[in-house]
């Protein structure tokens, strides 16, 4: 069965080859011509991922895709320190826009990570850092991408989980100081209750002794009537 123009087309399109220009004819696929690759397509005699550089534009566009969309932010720096490329998620966190392409990276932040990789003083940055600036804590990841020559920057926003852990410390602190407080308080009321009751026993002793003695001194006529309370502490 023949095969015709459209259907050939439509193959070549499908690899990224709409126009003359794009068809490269480099020879990867064991195809001498991309016309060549994709009639042995739809005879079934090879596949569309055996074009090699159909398959590296795929996967460039896909790696481009994933830093778009990635929740950490991504800056990419030439040699020089100056910003090639901005994700989404860099935008947001350091409140900027495809203007600061161009620019040196010190317009943003301080430059000295990316000046050591960049040195070759160190292969890979990595630390937890504070942007006070943009009241941020991120933990970053900085390396050299080679052979490109370029200075790749990855920042995983970590503000809020450093947020919640100060706020628990704050209220650890705070509970422990009240705890401290109230046994202070504890220990002074036990202390006070205690005085209180010991002058009230030594009061209490005292009244009874006058008591007896009163009891003692009284009249006949007033032993009589007084008699009980002596009575009473003979007894006991």
């Amino acid at each position: 069965m023949g095969l015709t123009e459209e259907q050939i087309r439509h193959v070549l399109e499908k690899t990224g080859k709409q126009h003359p220009d794009d068809q490269l004819n480099c020879g990867a696929c064991g195809y001498l011509t991309c016309r060549q690759q994709a009639v042995a397509v739809l005879r079934q005699m090879a596949e569309p991922e055996m074009c090699v550089s159909w398959v590296r534009r795929l996967a460039e566009r896909r790696t481009d895709r994933i830093i778009e969309t990635s929740p950490n932010g991504i800056i990419t720096l030439d040699e020089q320190l100056t910003i090639l490329h901005i994700n989404l998620s860099f935008k947001r966190l350091f409140m900027c826009t495809d203007a600061v392409i161009g620019k040196p990276v010190s317009y943003l932040m301080d430059p000295a990570p990316f000046q050591k990789v960049a040195a070759g003083r160190q292969d890979v940055f990595e630390a937890t850092v504070q942007h006070d600036k943009y009241n941020l804590v991120c933990h970053e990841i900085i390396y050299a991408l080679q052979p490109e020559g370029q200075i790749v920057g990855i920042f995983v926003n970590l503000t809020r989980t450093v947020n919640s852990k100060r706020q628990y410390d704050r209220l650890q602190t705070q509970t422990l100081e009240q705890a401290r407080s109230l046994l202070r308080h504890q220990v002074d009321m036990a202390g006070k209750i205690a005085e209180y009751l010991g002058q009230s026993t030594a009061e209490s002793e005292k009244l009874l002794v006058n008591l007896m003695q009163i009891a003692q001194n009284a009249s006949p006529q007033d032993k009589g009537s007084a008699g009980w309370l002596n009575d009473t502490y003979t007894s006991k």
